[in-house]
């Protein structure tokens, strides 16, 4: 239904579009380069989970970098229309500027809306203006609530990562001059749901990256970090280190997941994407004694 008045109703279009989750695709850091907005290089004497959104990066040879969020890879349901009203002091007249079959006033003004929850922040355009009278009313629902936000999912994907323990052995005491095997001792792969607005949200990660840092200098890629493509295990470690001097070290030990998104919603809402790096951190204190041959008779 389109505004029968002389001058006509200009169609307003409200806000600017913004990506709802990152449409940039995910770029490469390369080594010596830390990639996202998050840092995890200073920890205390327990542990974090930290995700990176913005600048992009895969962990590299390097150390940890951070990789962006990827574009939204399905959608459906997340624009709508409805009509809004009746608008207070719209001053519609009495006869020949309302709808087919108006002759007398009162009338309303409503405004056809449509809703674009494809974007962060969701968008807002009028598309027409028109005078009704009470009895000829359009239907006046209201838009549907704003979906999911790619922070909220990624703190709800946050929530659900442990904070890795430093696993190695020896357990206690180190030895100079003997390798100290280093392990992934956790889950590799972690889901977990949510409701946020009517909106059901699952959030999938898998652990695809392991790095330790055995002196306590910081898992920053200017460092040399320890690092591996998989979790191994006690009996198979994914890595060695091998201490040349003894003494009280800090090691630092850091799990880098990946993962991807979904959520369902009103009216048949749903949408995908994939989740930023998210890292999680631990450490603990290592002593490492000294190992003296003797010789005997």
């Amino acid at each position: 239904m389109t505004d029968r008045r002389a001058a006509g109703w200009t169609t307003v279009a409200l806000l600017a579009v913004v990506g709802l989750v990152g449409a940039a695709a995910p770029s490469n850091a390369g080594p010596g380069e830390a990639g996202g907005t998050a840092s995890a290089t200073q920890l205390g004497r327990g542990g974090e989970v930290t995700a990176a959104v913005g600048a992009g990066g895969n962990a590299g040879s390097g150390g940890p970098g951070a990789s962006q969020a990827g574009a939204t890879t399905s959608s459906a349901g997340l624009l709508t229309r409805h009509w809004r009203g009746p608008l207070s002091g719209s001053g519609c007249p009495g006869v020949g500027a309302e709808a087919p079959g108006v002759t007398e006033a009162p009338n309303d003004l409503y405004e056809l809306v449509e809703v674009n929850n494809r974007t962060e922040p969701p968008t807002e355009t009028v598309l027409s203006r028109t005078c009704f009278p009470p009895e000829a009313a359009p239907p006046v629902t209201p838009p549907p609530p704003p979906p999911p936000t790619l922070a909220e999912i990624t703190a709800i994907a946050q929530e659900a990562i442990p904070v890795p323990a430093v696993t190695l052995n020896p357990r206690v005491d180190g030895l100079t001059g003997l390798d100290t095997w280093l392990w992934h001792g956790g889950p590799t792969e972690v889901s977990a749901t949510a409701s946020v607005r009517g909106y059901a949200v699952t959030a999938t990660m898998t652990a695809g990256r392991f790095y330790w840092d055995m002196d306590g200098a910081g898992l920053d890629p200017r460092n040399r970090l320890v690092e591996a493509a998989r979790p191994g295990s006690e009996a198979q470690p994914a890595a060695t280190h091998l201490y040349e001097l003894k003494g009280d070290y800090q090691v630092l030990t850091q799990v880098v997941w990946d993962g991807a998104w979904t959520f369902t919603g009103p009216g048949g809402a749903i949408a995908s994407g994939t989740l930023p790096t998210i890292r999680a951190t631990g450490s603990r204190a290592y002593h490492v004694a000294e190992a003296t041959a003797v010789l005997v008779d």
